[in-house]
This record gives C-alpha cells, structure tokens and sequence, in this order.
C-alpha cells in the first residue's frame, strides 16, 4: 500500500513539475508577445508622426507655393497696369 501513496505522490510531482514548466513557457511566451506588442506600437507611433509631419511639410510647402503665385499674378497685373498707363498716356493725332 505504501508503494502506491509513493507512486501517486511521484505522480503529483511530476505533473507538478511539468505544469510549472508549462507555465513558465507562457508566461515567457506572453513576455514575449507583449515586448514584440510594444515594439509594434512605437514602429506604428513612428510611422504616424513621420507622416504628419510629411502632410505638415507638403501642407506648408502647398500655402508658399500659393502665396507666390498670387505675388507673381500681382507683380504681372502691375507690369499689365504700367503698359496700359503708358499707351493711355501716349497723345493721339
């Protein structure tokens, strides 16, 4: 009979064991998933905030570019005005 509570309690043991190694693996296992999780999200973070700041720049270079063109049309509309001055001031014969 006590062949049988030392066989059984071997038994536990050894399950125990392997439950603890078992566990052990997930919990590295979920360590790991959770660092490759955080890795993700700073790549993704980086990502984002580099793309803003494309769209802030392309954004920035849309409004210069605006702006000197309406500087360019104002620049031609006086040349436009100083030629018309100038025929408009020439005296008719």
């Amino acid at each position: 009979m006590l062949y049988f509570f030392i066989k059984r309690i071997k038994r536990r043991k050894s399950r125990y064991l392997q439950d603890k190694e078992q566990d052990q693996q997930e919990g590295e296992e979920y360590r790991r998933l959770a660092e490759k999780s955080e890795l993700e999200q700073k790549e993704l973070s980086n990502v984002k905030k580099s793309k803003q700041k494309d769209v802030r720049n392309m954004f920035d270079k849309s409004v210069e570019d605006k702006r000197k063109v309406k500087e360019m049309e104002q620049q031609m509309d006086e040349v436009i005005c100083d030629k018309n001055e100038f025929f408009f001031n020439i005296p008719f014969f």
